[in-house]
Formats: C-alpha cells, sequence, structure tokens
C-alpha cells in the first residue's frame, strides 16, 4: 500500500500526517521522494512520520494532501546495539579478518552512513590479530566527503594497543552531523607496525571501488596531534577490505 500525506504540509514542517505506518522492510532511518523533495524518515507510526527536510541537495518545499512519499534509499547505518549511533559494518557479516587500515604516518578512511542530527561524541574501532608496534602517536576522527575534519580525538601518543580488543576513544569536540549523507571514520597512526582492525575481505573490490570511495589511504600524512584539519578526499578504486568503526 503506498503511504501518502493525508494533510497538506508547508515546507518546513517535520512531522509528517500519513496513511500508514512504515512498510516492510525498511527501518528507520531511511530516505524517501516526496514529489521532487527527499527526506529522511527518522521515526514512524500509523499516522505521523518524522522526518528531515531537504536531503540530498533537495529544496524544501510544500505538499498537498494525497502527495506519496517513495521510499527508495536505505541508509546503511546499522545501529545494531543500544551502545551505538551508527557504524560501517554490521558486526554479525565481520569474520576474523586482520584489515590493515593505513601503513605509519598515513591516514585511513572508511564510510559510514550518518542521519542528520546524530551527535558524534565516540568513535570505537575493535583490533584485530595485530597490536601496534612501539605506538608513537594515534588519532582517530570524522570527516565529510569533501576532506574537511568534523571532529578527532586527542593523541593517544604511546597507549598500548592490543591486539582482539574493543577500543572507544572521546572526541575532544562532539559533532552533531548537519546533513545525512556518507562521511569517513578516519585513522591516523604512527608507528614501527599499526594495528589491524576488524574488517571484511571482498573476494571482488571492482564494485566497491566506484565512485564514491567506500575506503582507502588519504595521500595526506599524519604525524601527531589530532587528525589535520582538511585531508585530500579517498579517490576511487579497487578496494578489497572495509574495516568496522562505530559511532556514539
Amino acid at each position: 500500500m503506498a503511504v501518502a500525506l493525508t494533510a497538506a504540509v508547508g515546507y518546513d514542517e517535520a512531522v509528517l500526517p500519513v496513511n500508514g505506518n512504515i512498510p516492510g522492510p525498511w527501518v528507520v532511518p531511511f530516505n524517501a521522494m516526496l514529489d521532487s523533495e527527499v527526506v529522511t524518515v527518522i521515526t514512524g507510526g500509523l499516522t505521523f512520520w518524522e522526518v528531515l527536510r531537504g536531503q540530498l541537495n533537495t529544496q524544501q518545499q510544500g505538499h498537498a494532501s494525497g502527495a506519496i512519499l517513495f521510499p527508495f534509499s536505505q541508509s546503511p547505518s546499522f545501529a545494531d546495539s543500544a551502545a551505538y549511533v551508527a557504524a560501517t559494518l554490521p558486526r554479525e557479516q565481520i569474520p576474523e579478518t586482520a584489515t590493515v587500515v593505513c601503513t605509519s604516518t598515513h591516514i585511513g578512511m572508511q564510510a559510514i552512513w550518518l542521519s542528520a542530527g546524530m551527535v558524534v561524541a565516540n568513535i570505537s574501532i575493535c583490533t584485530s590479530a595485530g597490536a601496534a608496534g612501539t605506538p608513537l602517536n594515534f588519532a582517530i576522527g570524522l570527516y565529510d566527503i569533501l576532506g574537511n575534519c568534523c571532529c578527532s580525538s586527542a593523541d593517544q601518543t604511546t597507549t598500548p594497543m592490543a591486539a582482539q580488543t574493543l577500543y572507544k576513544y572521546a572526541m575532544v569536540t562532539p559533532y552533531t552531523v548537519a546533513n545525512s549523507g556518507i562521511y569517513y571514520v578516519a585513522i591516523g597512526s604512527v608507528a614501527t607496525t599499526v594495528p589491524t582492525l576488524k574488517g571484511i575481505a571482498r573476494t571482488d573490490g571492482t564494485l566497491a571501488g566506484t565512485a564514491p570511495s567506500l575506503n582507502g589511504v588519504s595521500s595526506t600524512t599524519y604525524a601527531s596531534g589530532a587528525l589535520p584539519a582538511t585531508v585530500v578526499p579517498v579517490a576511487a578504486g579497487v578496494t578489497t577490505k572495509s574495516w568496522w568503526a562505530a559511532v556514539s
């Protein structure tokens, strides 16, 4: 059954009156087309859907009663427990894969979908078989798709990183997501051996490497301190491994 507006709405109304619940298999958050405007549905019930207006660079506008909401993009945010608001990968899909994020002094980046309004106060990762060897500097943070730093942890300097361990890092300044879309969790590490992380390997990385890039290593280097204010965005290219990170 199509879900439609039961009354006209203005350009700035965040609660839409509708004639039905969210249809399966859709779960919030997800994107829907309403006339020519994209909205992100964040909660829903039998008579209303709460949304974020004007998403994906579309224009907020008024809509007449009877306008239909067409779900078209499930947000891969994977909030798979109360501990996280979003993650790069669902935990149940991750085998014991030792993913090398980057080499020393470089910045590894992994895509994550975040919805507007989410607050990123912490970022969690989990090491795999490889511990950090003689760590000197380490920072983790979040970048937007253009390479602008949204938030970063403090430099962890020589703090040890053991194998097979879950780590949670506080951001110096929490970031409230301004626009729904792709962001990148980023790690900068200086060590004789960078740690390996829990991730997933693909047999064919060609599709995963189409634009926008899902992961890779930025050409911007990392030496110490918090992550740099800007980085060169990761270019699309064949990739065969992704790594798990979650925000809370």
